[in-house]
């Protein structure tokens, strides 16, 4: 492995970045003011992951369901832990973009874009969308 990428990830800016955004979604009925003037709701849903301590005394607390409430995972963040993983829920304009971050080297996994029209007008190419 290379040295330089291995200095390059650091866990505390993720958890710290993702904490933040769960406490600050929350805090703002999940809806976020875009500078442009747009907003965006954002929702942390169906799995949280928190983190707490470091190498051998690390702990981990998932929590996972359709309609979670997090209860085990807001116990960690009270109790000293931060968002380690999330899957995050964006919705604007009726479209919905969700993916799961992990915060260690802001990886994203299971990307699910908006769905596209495919249909073709007549003569259009069918294959242009």
């Amino acid at each position: 492995m290379d040295p330089t990428l291995a200095d390059a990830k650091n866990p505390v800016l993720g958890q710290d970045f993702l904490t933040w955004l769960w406490f600050k979604s929350e805090k703002s009925g999940w809806l976020f003011t875009l500078p442009g003037g747009g907003e965006v709701n954002v929702y942390l849903e169906q799995k949280i992951s928190v983190r707490g301590g470091e190498g051998d005394d690390a702990e981990t607390a998932t929590v996972s369901g359709p309609h979670a409430q997090f209860a085990e995972a807001r116990l960690g963040v009270k109790s000293g832990k931060r968002v380690d993983r999330a899957l995050i829920r964006f919705e604007q304009d009726g479209e919905t973009w969700t993916v799961t971050v992990k915060a260690d080297d802001f990886s994203l996994n299971t990307l699910r874009t908006p769905k596209i029209d495919t249909r073709s007008e007549e003569g259009e190419d069918p294959h242009a969308a």
